[in-house]
């Protein structure tokens, strides 16, 4: 037992001093180009792209998922601000580039807060919103805050003109998280299983929920594992995971707004996602009133924006050119 006690706190102390990787020039030019933003003493990651040429549309801010960083609009990023003038993606709070205390309790909550506090101190009143995964939770409370202000009477914050989300836990009962992530929630296994993960298990895990025919090339996957890796974000992610008995907890209200909203929703979905199957779309169809979703094809995954990001792009250019159109003047 003692021999084996010590081999086990050897294995422990060469994962938990294992070096981060090093950022590729892509990566490493992304975080060179962004801004950190203040909050609460938090140091919060944002890049921020405008055109040369003025637009008439309200900035689009991009909402990453779990556990990725904003880097993963970056294949989307030039044609986003040439559409829109002015485009923004943060990390949240324990991802990316962004801080990631140990000692924080996460959540959805915070998360629409620092978006909302670093959108002010950018003097951004009206936006569209692009998400993902994590990010369709927390724009979805975003949503519904703008929903309960309207209802008040109030026309202060941040008002929200069109709403887009990609492949994410919007409904808890067609949300399949993986292996890991249960292991990752259990108490007290969450924590060690967090600091032990390598690159090896990362890369096997996260292909997994990418689509046959849209595997990621190895630089992506370095990329992806490196913005996790930078400053020990493994070890805290079991505290981000929190999100998902945080979406049956806000069921009524996360998914509530999603029907009762005026402000117009669309879903671009990718099919070959075992996190959000194929029952996601019949239960979207049947819970939203005058759902308007897009199924993408080709062995699309969990990731669309990073596996196909031409077929996001157009077809996201397609809804927000029809709200143009039915806007009125």
């Amino acid at each position: 037992v003692g021999c084996s006690g010590t081999v086990a706190a050897f294995i422990a102390a060469v994962y938990l001093n294992y070096p981060a990787p090093e950022l590729s020039p892509s990566l490493a030019r992304w975080k060179q180009n962004g801004n950190y933003f203040d909050y609460k003493e938090i140091k919060i990651f944002y890049r921020e792209e405008t055109s040369p040429v003025t637009k008439n549309l309200s900035p689009l801010v991009c909402l990453h998922g779990f556990p990725t960083s904003g880097y993963d609009w970056h294949k989307m990023f030039p044609e986003l601000t040439e559409k829109f003038g002015r485009v923004i993606a943060m990390d949240f709070i324990g991802y990316g580039f962004s801080d990631k205390p140990v000692d924080h309790d996460y959540s959805i909550m915070e998360q629409a807060d620092i978006i909302e506090a670093l959108l002010n101190k950018l003097g951004v009143t009206k936006v569209h919103v692009l998400a993902h995964d994590y990010g369709d939770t927390v724009a979805q409370e975003l949503l519904a805050r703008f929903e309960d202000r309207k209802a008040s009477g109030s026309s202060q914050g941040l008002h929200i003109e069109t709403v887009c989300l990609l492949n994410g836990g919007i409904f808890p009962e067609t949300n399949f998280p993986r292996i890991g992530q249960k292991a990752l929630l259990i108490p007290g296994v969450g924590a060690v299983l967090g600091r032990l993960m390598f690159y090896r298990a990362f890369k096997r895990s996260f292909g997994e929920v990418l689509g046959k025919n849209s595997q990621t090339t190895e630089e992506e996957f370095q990329d992806f594992w490196a913005a996790i890796r930078y400053n020990n974000g493994n070890a805290i992610n079991h505290k981000l995971l929190q999100y998902i008995p945080e979406r049956r907890q806000n069921r009524g209200r996360w998914v509530g707004v999603l029907q009762t909203t005026s402000v117009p929703v669309h879903v671009i979905y990718g099919p070959d996602d075992p996190v959000n199957p194929q029952e996601f779309v019949e239960y979207y169809n049947v819970a939203i009133p005058n759902p308007s979703i897009i199924i993408l094809g080709g062995g699309i995954g969990h990731y669309p924006q990073t596996e196909a990001p031409r077929d996001v792009t157009f077809f996201y250019f397609n809804f927000i050119d029809e709200q143009i159109q039915v806007k009125p003047s």
